[in-house]
């Protein structure tokens, strides 16, 4: 597998990156972003985070270290993030991929209630036109 997935894998499990990488896993992290992470998560920031601080040398705010074998660190002071509280995070983390190979099941869902919404509406007009035509109230046939 290629060393980007396991960055955005490793953000998947959590919301956060707990291993550090090599830069170049990093930068190609960035260049393969999924478009709906991209846009509606933290996920290009918290990689670019990462990625400042393996360059530092310092450890990821998950409190891991290692080389990308394996987590080495466990969940802050608190006993977890900020980032894992919360029912919308907790959804989103439940419903959403946990691999970066994966569909997303929201646009499974999407895709599904579009098919029925289309074959809904090809029904209702092979009824309309396959329906008698009857003549108006009032009007007779000559």
């Amino acid at each position: 597998m290629p060393c980007w997935k396991d960055v955005i894998n490793d953000w998947l499990n959590d919301g956060r990156i707990d291993r550090v990488y090599q830069d170049s896993c990093y930068a190609q992290a960035l260049d393969h972003l999924p478009t709906d992470l991209e846009e509606y998560s933290s996920l290009g920031d918290d990689i670019n985070l990462a990625r400042e601080l393996a360059l530092r040398g310092e450890a990821p705010p998950g409190g891991g270290g290692g080389n990308g074998t394996g987590p080495t660190g466990g969940p802050g002071p608190d006993g977890g993030s900020d980032r894992e509280k919360g029912f919308i995070r907790e959804l989103l983390v439940t419903v959403g991929p946990g691999n970066a190979d994966e569909v997303p099941i929201p646009l499974l869902v999407l895709g599904a209630l579009a098919t029925l919404l289309m074959a809904a509406g090809a029904a209702g007009m092979v009824a309309r036109r396959t329906q008698h035509r009857r003549p108006p109230v009032g009007y007779e046939i000559p």
